[in-house]
């Protein structure tokens, strides 16, 4: 492959979880977050399973020892969906040095090969600072044409450096790709291995990677992903007349907005446009007080945050 050599092997990964009894026809939902991120991650849940019938949807969260008091405060936000959680020790994920908002957390989802249920064919990753915005059933059932993997163009990045880096052939279509919402075609990644042969070329060439994790995962999957329209993945504050935004149809906003970087909507000093949309799922969870008074966040500032989201409507 034009990535990453296939069939290494890497010791860092356990073996498979046990499944548990799960019924037929449901969406495959993992996500990786600390208890810092626990509140964040209600969210996308909640977000996500208010477009679903109930019991749609299966969530795999992937921890560091998140105790079950606190587990189950996460399972209030989707009541009647079906929960594997799965602990990562130190053994099962090596360490990595944190570059500014990407920390060991984040390397979880390179495990997914092995740590999802052997019945899991199929899989959509989430980060923990996402919204959801529309039914994810069009996103779960999407065509990956044949490759491991479907994710939406990053739109500050751009492949050149990694390619002149690692002698890669050219991108297709001049594309790199946000790993913050992936689409993994599981029974593909674990007959090449193409996970865990990430997760050593990370540890191999750390420094060598700026976004590690995300850089590691665009030359695992070199010209072998499919792009999906960029309203599942929503990573800048666009407006109703951007050029992006053609990209979208058929949604008239964003399907999943991400907050990336460090402009997070829990924080109290950086102003995002879609911020409310947060605000106002949070409210859904038990996290809402808890988030406020973390963040400082007044019932004022929520006030602002939520006229400033209903005027991105309008302007």
């Amino acid at each position: 492959m034009p990535g990453l050599n296939q069939g290494t092997t890497n010791t860092y990964l356990p073996e498979i979880p046990a499944g548990v009894a799960l019924p037929a026809n449901t969406l495959n939902i993992a996500m990786a977050f600390d208890r810092a991120y626990a509140a964040h991650a209600a969210v996308v849940i909640a977000s996500a399973v208010r477009y679903l019938p109930p019991g749609a949807a299966r969530i795999l969260c992937l921890h560091d020892g998140i105790d079950a008091e606190y587990r189950g405060k996460v399972e209030l936000a989707a009541p009647g969906h079906a929960f594997l959680w799965v602990e990562v020790s130190a053994q099962d994920m090596p360490d990595m040095p944190e570059k500014g908002h990407i920390n060991r957390i984040s390397l979880f989802r390179l495990g997914l090969e092995r740590f999802a249920p052997a019945d899991w064919s199929r899989v959509i990753y989430l980060d923990s600072d996402l919204v959801i915005a529309a039914d994810l059933t069009p996103l779960w059932s999407a065509d990956l044409e044949g490759n491991p993997i479907g994710a939406v163009a990053d739109v500050y990045q751009k492949p050149d450096i990694l390619q002149a880096r690692f002698s890669l052939p050219p991108p297709r279509n001049n594309l790199y790709f946000n790993a913050g919402v992936l689409v993994i075609d599981l029974d593909a990644v674990r007959k090449t291995g193409d996970l865990a042969s990430c997760l050593q070329f990370l540890i191999d060439k750390e420094f060598d990677l700026e976004f590690l994790d995300q850089d590691a995962l665009n030359i695992a999957f070199w010209n072998r992903w499919a792009p999906l329209t960029g309203a599942w993945n929503v990573q800048r504050y666009l407006r109703r007349n951007d050029p992006l935004r053609r990209s979208w149809h058929p949604f008239r906003q964003p399907a999943i907005i991400h907050y990336i970087t460090r402009d997070k909507p829990w924080t109290r000093t950086v102003w995002h446009p879609w911020a409310g949309a947060y605000w106002s799922v949070l409210r859904a969870t038990p996290f809402a007080k808890e988030v406020a008074a973390r963040y400082g966040v007044t019932w004022l500032d929520r006030l602002r945050i939520r006229l400033r989201y209903w005027a991105s409507f309008i302007l």
